[in-house]
C-alpha cells in the first residue's frame, strides 16, 4: 500500500510515533563517540531508553546496543 501521506502509511502499518523526549536528547551526550552522525546517535539513545530493537545495516549500532539487529 502506497499513499502520498507518511501519516496515513504509519497508521495503516499500525506503527507508533516515537517523539524525541528531553531524556533522549540528554542521553546523546553520554554515548561514546563510535558514531558521529547526530540523527543516528539520537536513534540509538531512543532505542536504548525505550527498550526497542533497531534494525539497520550499520554495524556500529551493534557496538552500542546488544539489541540492534544488523542485517
Amino acid at each position: 500500500m502506497q499513499t502520498d501521506s507518511l501519516v496515513r502509511e504509519v497508521e495503516a502499518a499500525q506503527l507508533t510515533w516515537l517523539p524525541v523526549l528531553p531524556d533522549h536528547a540528554e542521553a546523546v551526550r553520554d554515548l561514546p563517540l563510535l558514531h558521529h552522525a547526530p540523527f543516528d546517535r539520537l536513534l540509538l539513545t531512543q532505542a536504548k531508553s525505550e527498550g526497542l530493537v533497531v534494525v539497520t545495516t550499520d554495524r556500529v549500532f551493534g557496538e552500542y546496543l546488544r539489541t540492534a539487529l544488523v542485517v
